[in-house]
């Protein structure tokens, strides 16, 4: 299980066993005991939609990004041997339908486990592979290994921290 949420909070994305559901309307639901007296019951106002595409189906969804300056951006990478795509983005994540295209490019054929969308440029995509951090500075046009003095060994979930100290 793999979730992300766009920068608003409003709308949640989950992979889960190989789909992708997108959960909508969280800012407008009311948590609260009154208006959820039954733990299961799922608040007015919350939808929640799986999302197909034949780029993922049949695929395992290894992790979903949400591009923290776009909701609208989303980056999904899948799993698996011998396949052609492993890397997907979506510029559309918000609407009724998405759609995805491969953004793989050189990238060696190998499962993809993460990703991290850089906050200042979204052309920036950091990975983790079977052979450890691979990076884009064009979108996915071009990956380069990006180890750097660290083993190719499989790296599982890469996390992006936001550091600015003279802020």
């Amino acid at each position: 299980l793999e979730m992300d949420y766009t920068p608003d909070g409003d709308h949640l994305f989950i992979a889960k066993s190989g789909a992708l559901y997108r959960v909508d309307g969280l800012n407008s639901a009311e948590f609260t005991l009154d208006a959820n007296p039954v733990a299961s019951t799922i608040s007015d106002g919350i939808t929640t939609i799986q999302i197909s595409s034949s780029a993922f189906s049949g695929r395992v969804v290894t992790s979903v990004n949400v591009n923290p300056s776009n909701p609208n951006h989303v980056i999904l990478t899948l799993g698996g041997y011998g396949n052609n795509s492993y890397i997907l983005e979506s510029t559309d994540a918000l609407d009724a339908n998405p759609t995805f295209s491969n953004i793989t490019g050189n990238l060696p054929s190998m499962p993809v486990y993460d990703a991290v969308i850089d906050v200042d440029d979204a052309n920036r995509i950091i990975i983790g592979t079977d052979l450890g951090i691979w990076a884009t500075e064009n979108g996915g046009t071009s990956w380069e290994e990006a180890n750097d003095g660290m083993a190719r060994v499989p790296v599982f979930e890469i996390r992006g921290y936001e550091w600015r100290p003279w802020e």
